[in-house]
């Protein structure tokens, strides 16, 4: 299904991987605008979608954009993230630096807890105002689906000038402030094998994540300064982990290997003898847990639920798939 989001300012959405976000569109409300085509993209081809209308302005963004915070303010939810993305590449808007200064601003003065993001597909980063409004805000996610120019080109389908060479260096220059997004995907198009995710891929991919990475660890002052920017840390996983014990239910919540909240929810005897079975608790135990996320204003949103045991007859150790 194709989607063309409102403009300038859509959503919240529940993110997986960013939580609460408030979408940010520079392009047109009617259409879309990219330098990439990409044939997996969820507003559809470029020219199937060409817009009438023009680019919302920087004061048309600012507007819109203070009176939703100050609504979000007023009536919730509260943002973990304002970010910019929608109908295409948000870095192609002619304002773009200046509307990055005015988000941060409006961040500090309604969430300064929330953070700005940008996903972008990295055609602009050699821009010099461009990159440096990149390196203000909090993530900046940057597109390298494989680095085989030539699979690029039937993937990405760049409308312009395109190097992966250039691109690469372009997120060095970053000195490990930036996030690589990657597409990984199988199957076909007009016939041609699509499959990115064997050896043939992904190992040069990852040798080129490393060189980025590297960039930042060459200009270290100090050996005790490592790079935030880690080949772990390029795919975000939230995850929930419940272990129910007998008299209590303990559950945490991680950022990949970072635990971000945890608890361990009692249950009295009374509390328990009203159930004749253990089976019974589920209900019980279950709001206990979403109740617990509420208090602490976790969104339910998770990448991965993980649970301890069950009733299951013996089995050998290990992590099972529940389908």
């Amino acid at each position: 299904m194709t989607v063309i989001y409102p403009s300038p300012i859509f959503g919240p959405v529940h993110s997986r991987r960013l939580g609460v976000s408030l979408g940010i569109n520079l392009l047109p409300a009617d259409g879309k605008v990219c330098t990439f085509d990409c044939i997996y993209c969820e507003c559809g081809f470029n020219a199937d979608y060409r817009p009438k209308q023009p680019l919302p302005t920087r004061e048309e963004v600012r507007s819109a954009l203070e009176a939703r915070l100050r609504d979000m303010q007023q009536n919730g939810p509260t943002p973990d993230v304002l970010t910019f993305a929608g109908n295409g590449e948000p870095t192609a808007h002619p304002r773009f630096p200046e509307i990055i200064e005015d988000t941060l601003a409006l961040r500090d003065k309604y969430f300064p807890n929330a953070k700005v993001s940008v996903l972008s597909n990295s055609t602009f980063i050699h821009r010099p105002a461009v990159f440096e409004a990149l390196n203000k805000i909090d993530n900046n996610i940057l597109k390298l689906d494989t680095v085989d120019e030539e699979y690029i080109r039937v993937l990405d389908r760049p409308t312009g000038h395109y190097s992966i060479r250039e691109i690469i260096e372009g997120m060095k220059a970053f000195k490990g402030n930036c996030i690589i997004q990657t597409m990984f995907l199988k199957g076909s198009y007009k016939g041609q094998d699509m499959d990115n995710t064997s050896d043939k891929f992904v190992l040069p991919w990852l040798e080129a994540v490393k060189e980025i990475a590297n960039a930042e660890n060459k200009s270290a002052k100090s050996p005790a300064h490592h790079s935030k920017f880690t080949t772990k840390s390029l795919l975000f996983m939230k995850i929930l982990v419940i272990n129910p014990g007998s008299t209590s239910t303990k559950i945490a919540v991680y950022e990949n290997e970072t635990p971000l909240f945890v608890s361990n929810i009692k249950h009295s005897v009374e509390e328990l003898s009203a159930f004749p079975e253990v089976i019974d608790q589920f209900e019980f135990r279950k709001n206990l847990v979403l109740q617990e996320l509420e208090n602490n204003k976790i969104p339910f949103s998770f990448d991965a639920i993980i649970g301890r045991g069950g009733l299951v007859k013996p089995i050998p150790g290990g992590v099972y798939e529940v389908n």
